[in-house]
């Protein structure tokens, strides 16, 4: 038994930290955005820029152009490659579902192997280059998030609060890329940081193959349920083989008195949660692939200011950690609480509206905080914005893990951020309009996205309002 809890304790732990490490780099992109720059990506002619192919100093006008058309450029990577990831992450859960962890995630790290391997070898002449790798770098997050969620099944007593934690751990994976640009920044090339991010495979491929199972961890663990390469080795005994076959299978079973997919697809909450989590992604995706040209605004083009407040962006990335827990030990008290009036899932659903309900209202401070162009006060916008961010995927993963049959998990999670992926297309149009239009002033877009936070207060209201009349998708209507 001893052996049994220290073995869960190391899955969480490295979940946590694989989570943290590697799973949404991306959207760290404002200290990414700045080390393209400085090596010369998308612009040869900008004035003063470190990594320029000309040398020659154009006319004010052309730099001002080509300078905006590196911005440009740098923000359609950002755009594609979150949206592209967060669209493909359907497949990913159908994998998941249909053939287990390990294949998911064997898929995965081909991906960010290759990814890395890419910015590696090419240079400022191959900027196209940084498109696919980009893109393959994000797609390569979401099958850890996914398969590392499901260990919250090992702790039954605290499942709120795991899945809350590896989500904070996924929203502070930006700071990743925040810590790959002090390394950048103290002199280590540019190259060898991209090598250095291929080696960490091994890392994972380590992890898999010890401590996460073939196929799945059932929602009720057996006293004797195994994973890792001990599992297969069990397997060569034909009786413990069945055995652990029909522990594994357990969550791809539909019991019988659970709604279809269809249903789960076509009810009221789970439209709604779409519209929430695509909303509020639109917010701080947004917010992340401006980053850089919204400090350039409030800090007047100050680059010094711009480089330090980059730094202090990515290392409070962490605080998601933080927050996220936070978010999963209210939820656990409030189910514990309501349980004692109600039954325990309806109990879920009101503490989950809570959860729900916080994300938006930490993004609606956050929304009016970056309104204010005090550049100190910025510091409180990028904790809020951790905040509402970490508790928008924590909600949003416990929503779907609490309120609807495990079974569809992967595909409930992949249709959710497949239509939030849709929505955060409109980023980049928004940028052009910031652009082209307000001539770089943020004011009237995030005026627009404060009014967009504040309308999803709806999701969480609807919930509770169900949750009062004892409405449940779990059970057919």
């Amino acid at each position: 038994v001893r052996m049994r809890e220290i073995k869960h304790l190391a899955s969480l732990i490295t979940a946590v930290l694989e989570t943290l490490c590697f799973s949404g780099m991306v959207y760290g992109w404002g200290s990414m955005s700045y080390m393209l720059e400085k090596e010369g990506y998308f612009n040869s002619t900008c004035n003063n820029s470190v990594g320029s192919l000309n040398p020659a100093t154009p006319n004010a006008g052309q730099t001002e152009a080509e300078c905006e058309k590196q911005e440009k450029m740098l923000t359609l990577v950002f755009t594609l490659s979150s949206v592209i990831s967060s669209a493909l992450i359907i497949i990913t859960g159908y994998i998941f579902d249909k053939f287990g962890t390990w294949v998911v995630r064997f898929c995965g790290i081909s991906l960010y192997i290759v990814g890395w391997l890419i910015m590696a070898v090419t240079t400022r002449m191959e900027s196209w280059a940084v498109f696919l790798a980009m893109i393959l770098v994000g797609i390569s997050g979401f099958p850890l998030v996914i398969s590392n969620v499901s260990i919250s099944n090992l702790f039954q007593n605290h499942r709120v609060l795991v899945i809350s934690v590896i989500n904070g751990a996924f929203d502070s994976s930006a700071v990743t890329f925040a810590l790959m640009k002090i390394a950048y920044d103290s002199g280590i090339e540019f190259s060898y940081i991209m090598y250095f991010m291929t080696a960490c495979a091994v890392l994972m491929i380590a992890r898999f193959l010890f401590l996460m199972p073939r196929m799945h961890i059932p929602s009720v663990v057996p006293n004797d349920f195994q994973y890792g390469l001990q599992c297969c080795k069990m397997r060569q005994e034909s009786a413990r083989g069945e055995e652990i076959n029909g522990y594994e299978n357990l969550i791809e079973e539909e019991p019988e008195n659970t709604a279809s997919l269809k249903s789960c697809l076509l009810s009221v909450s789970f439209i709604l949660n779409c519209i929430h989590v695509g909303s509020l992604q639109l917010r701080t995706q947004f917010f992340y692939g401006t980053t850089k040209p919204w400090l350039v605004q409030v800090d007047h083009d100050n680059p010094n200011e711009t480089s330090t407040y980059l730094n202090a962006f990515g290392i409070i990335q962490l605080c998601g950690l933080l927050v996220s827990s936070l978010g999963g030990i209210l939820t656990d008290f409030c189910i514990k609480k309501f349980s004692v009036t109600s039954s325990v899932t309806l109990a879920t659903r009101r503490a989950v509206a809570i959860y729900i309900g916080l994300s938006s209202v930490f993004a609606i401070l956050f929304s009016i905080i970056v309104l204010v162009p005090v550049l100190p006060l910025q510091y409180l916008a990028f904790f809020l914005q951790v905040t509402f961010r970490s508790f928008l995927y924590g909600a949003n993963a416990t929503f779907l893990i609490t309120m609807f049959p495990e079974a569809y998990f992967g595909k409930l999670y992949g249709f959710t951020v497949f239509f939030a992926a849709i929505i955060a297309l409109l980023q980049y149009p928004l940028f052009d309009a910031v652009t082209y239009i307000y001539g770089g002033d943020f004011t009237v877009i995030n005026i627009s996205l404060l009014i967009i936070s504040i309308a999803t207060i709806i999701h969480p209201i609807v919930l509770a309002r169900q949750a009062e009349r004892g409405l449940c998708p779990r059970n057919p209507q």
